[in-house]
C-alpha cells in the first residue's frame, strides 16, 4: 500500500455551488472500494451520458530532471466522444486532431505524441480506470492522515506469476476528501498525480491544476484558465492540410509521457548467468497492445540476448489503461525497454 506524502496536498480551493456541496457533505464515501471507485469515476473528468459539448483551454509545462524543459499550450473542443477538436502546441511541436465521427485527421506533426500531453489531457478529462477494468485487481481500502487531514485511499493490488516480482510502490493507489469522491492524487507507475484548484462544472469535479511527479521531481503540470460550455450546434472543421490517421495501425513509443498508463508491472528477475558476467543493459521489446491493455507478440529487437528470455517474462505479465481514440478502444503497436542494472 503505497504512503501519500504529505508534500502532495497544497492548498487548495473547491470551487463548489452551495447545492453540490450539501449534496456531496451529508454522508460518508461508500465503504465499498469497489463502489467508491466507481463513484469517483462518475464524478470526476468529463466522461459519462450526461457530458455536455465543452471548452478547455491551458498552460503545460515539461520537466527534465525537475527543470523546466518547454511550455505549451492544450486545447480542446468536445462535442461527443466521436466529435472532438483538440490542439497541443510547443517549441517542439504542435499537433491538432479532428474527430469527425467517422474518422481522425491530423494537422501538424503526424507521429503521436510521446511527451506528457496525452497523460495530462486524460488526466482531466479520465483520470481514473473504467469500472469495467477495476476486475484486473483486488481493491484494497485505507484511511490515511496527511498533515491535520484525512484522506481516503483506494490500493489496487494485483499477483504476479513465475520469478518476477511485484513492488508496492507501484501499485496504482486513489486518495479521496474523506468526505466527498473528490479525486486529489492518483499514484501509478511510480508516478504521483496531484489534483488541484478543483471545481465543478456540469456536475462534475474537473481540477484546474495538475503536477505529475516522478522520483520526487515535478516531471510536468497544467493549469487550465478556460473551462466553458459550448453550443451544442458547434461545427468542428479540419483545414485542407489535415490529413486522416490509420487507426487500424497505431504506433507508440514508450516515452516520458506514461501512457497508455502502465497499471500492472512486473519486475525481472535478473539472470543469474548474466549477472555472474556483467550482463546490464537495456531490452528493446517490441509489442502489440491489445484493446484490452494486455500485450501480445513479444519480440526483442536489442540488448543483451541473455537478458530477453527474462524480460519477456516479465513484459507479458503489464497491463495498460486501454488506449482509446473517438471513444473505442484501439490496438496498437508499441517499443518497451526493460532496464537491467548490476547495481
Amino acid at each position: 500500500m503505497n504512503r501519500v506524502s504529505s508534500t502532495a496536498f497544497a492548498v487548495f480551493a473547491i470551487l463548489f455551488s452551495a447545492h453540490s456541496y450539501s449534496q456531496n457533505a451529508a454522508g460518508a464515501l461508500p465503504a465499498d472500494p469497489t463502489a467508491l471507485m466507481t463513484l469517483a469515476h462518475e464524478r470526476n473528468g468529463l466522461t459519462g451520458s450526461g457530458v455536455k459539448p465543452w471548452h478547455m483551454h491551458g498552460t503545460y509545462h515539461s520537466y527534465k530532471d525537475g527543470k523546466p524543459e518547454y511550455e505549451g499550450t492544450y486545447e480542446e473542443w468536445w462535442i461527443s466522444p466521436t466529435q472532438y477538436k483538440v490542439s497541443f502546441s510547443n517549441p517542439k511541436e504542435t499537433q491538432t486532431d479532428f474527430a469527425t465521427g467517422t474518422a481522425l485527421l491530423r494537422d501538424g506533426a503526424q507521429e503521436w505524441l510521446n511527451g506528457p500531453e496525452l497523460l495530462l489531457r486524460s488526466s482531466v478529462v479520465e483520470p481514473l480506470l473504467d469500472p469495467a477494468q477495476l476486475k484486473e485487481f483486488t481493491l484494497q481500502r485505507s484511511e490515511q492522515t496527511v498533515g491535520a487531514n484525512k484522506i481516503e485511499c483506494v490500493s489496487l493490488t494485483y499477483p504476479v506469476h513465475g520469478s518476477v516480482r511485484a513492488t508496492g510502490d507501484v501499485y496504482p493507489t486513489a486518495c479521496f476528501e474523506s468526505s466527498m469522491p473528490v479525486l486529489r492524487v492518483f499514484e501509478i507507475n511510480g508516478s504521483r498525480i496531484v489534483y488541484d484548484q478543483l471545481a465543478v462544472f456540469q456536475g462534475h469535479y474537473i481540477a484546474r491544476q495538475i503536477r505529475i511527479v516522478s522520483d520526487g521531481k515535478l516531471e510536468a503540470d497544467l493549469k487550465l484558465d478556460v473551462i466553458e460550455a459550448l453550443k451544442p450546434d458547434l461545427v468542428l472543421s479540419a483545414p485542407a492540410t489535415a490529413t486522416p490517421v490509420d487507426l487500424t495501425k497505431i504506433k507508440l513509443k514508450e516515452g516520458k509521457s506514461h501512457w497508455p498508463a502502465l497499471l500492472k508491472k512486473a519486475t525481472a528477475a535478473y539472470p543469474i548467468l548474466a549477472k555472474n558476467h556483467q550482463v546490464s543493459g537495456i531490452v528493446t521489446i517490441r509489442a502489440a497492445l491489445r484493446a484490452d491493455g494486455h500485450l501480445e507478440n513479444l519480440q526483442p529487437t536489442s540488448g543483451s540476448e541473455m537478458l530477453w528470455n527474462a524480460s519477456t517474462d516479465a513484459v507479458e505479465q503489464w497491463v495498460y489503461r486501454p488506449f482509446v481514440v473517438m471513444g473505442q478502444p484501439r490496438p496498437a503497436e508499441m517499443e518497451i525497454y526493460v532496464n537491467f542494472s548490476i547495481n
